[in-house]
């Protein structure tokens, strides 16, 4: 049962960075927009749904965890982001020193985060981790008072939105937001055997269909589309709405499944994918496809098929990538500086020196 567990929140994970890439490569703009409605609330949902703060007993101790497991990997890839934006796609001869200090302290859409403005996401989830961290340990877990403070931290993040609307260092004014999703994937976790009853066909087909259509009226409501990054929310009730069907869609369908090794492969992976895809591949891969002229045509069909193209190639392209990063520099990852991998009656043992 473990393993099987397991195995769901790896796809899930998988499922959602795979709607990440779609989203940032040439796709279809209304099944763009659609994706955009719950592909990262799935993400903070998923990481919700694992936490647990029974091994920390004060917020240094979290902090230091959660530093070393994101924090150390925002700065590493922001660093190779940083080098291949100087030597290759600099294009807004935006300063060396801006750069790093917009590393250092990250703000959304601002010239010193162009080499690295995918990685916004990765900040948000560790100040929603912190965030979160703190509800537990001051409301003691009690789950009617998590609640409560999910609540307040949604209308902080509304009213945030609608009279001020400012990008805030490390993403704090979306982490009210991406924290709300956090906290119900935690308090899902805790009801699961409730929520396995709604595992099946009909549920699946039920959020789905009710996501789409909140969804689409969202859409029209704010007349774009959502973008959490961007502070588009269109309507709060309707955005949390479809939200959590869409995160509910996402997660009975993994759970359906039969077991993906490629889903769980990109899942396990998903941070190296987030760093890579957007800011160093595609800008590659776009150059490569301009020279093709039948990828120049706007019709609906070749824009499809060039957003599949782009994820597909990354797809494969990750491979060695990932296999470099998880044996030789698994540092980047917050997991130490070296592995040394040697067999024991066929048995791999990986010493690691922290």
């Amino acid at each position: 049962m473990k393993t099987k567990r397991l195995n769901w929140i790896d796809m899930a994970k998988g499922f959602a960075m795979i709607l990440v890439m779609f989203g940032h490569a040439p796709f279809s703009s209304s099944v763009q927009a659609e994706i955009y409605t719950f592909h990262l609330p799935l993400f903070f949902f998923m990481s919700g749904y694992l936490f647990s703060n029974v091994k920390y007993n004060n917020f240094a101790a979290f902090f230091k965890k959660r530093f070393i497991t994101i924090g150390i990997p925002y700065f590493c890839f922001s660093f190779i982001e940083y080098i291949y934006f100087f030597v290759a796609n600099n294009k807004q001869n935006v300063s060396p020193l801006k750069s790093l200090i917009g590393t250092i302290i990250p703000l959304r859409f601002n010239n010193g985060t162009l080499h690295n403005g995918t990685l916004w996401f990765i900040v948000c989830l560790f100040m929603a981790e912190l965030m979160f961290f703190l509800i537990v340990k001051y409301t003691k877990n009690d789950k009617k008072k998590i609640i409560i403070c999910l609540i307040v931290s949604a209308i902080i993040a509304c009213v945030y939105n609608i009279y001020i609307k400012k990008p805030l260092p490390w993403s704090i004014d979306v982490s009210f937001f991406a924290v709300v999703f956090y906290g119900i994937g935690y308090l899902i976790r805790g009801i699961e055997n409730k929520v396995s009853k709604l595992v099946s066909i009909k549920y699946l087909f039920l959020f789905l269909i009710a996501n789409v259509l909140i969804g689409h009226l969202n859409i029209r409501y704010l007349n774009a589309g959502i973008d959490m990054s961007a502070s588009r929310y269109g309507n709060y009730f309707l955005f949390f709405t479809s939200a959590f069907c869409g995160i509910m869609a996402s997660v009975i369908f993994c759970r359906l499944l039969p077991k993906s090794r490629v889903l769980i492969y990109v899942g396990k992976n998903s941070i190296i994918f987030m760093a890579f895809h957007q800011m160093i591949l595609y800008p590659i891969i776009d150059k490569l496809i301009t020279h093709i002229s039948f990828f120049t045509s706007q019709k609906s069909y070749i824009v499809t098929l060039n957003g599949i193209i782009h994820v597909g190639i990354t797809m494969i392209v990750m491979i060695p990538i990932i296999y470099v990063i998880n044996n030789y520099m698994p540092f980047i990852l917050g997991k130490g500086f070296s592995k040394k991998v040697t067999k024991v009656n066929d048995t791999a043992v990986i010493d690691k020196i922290e």
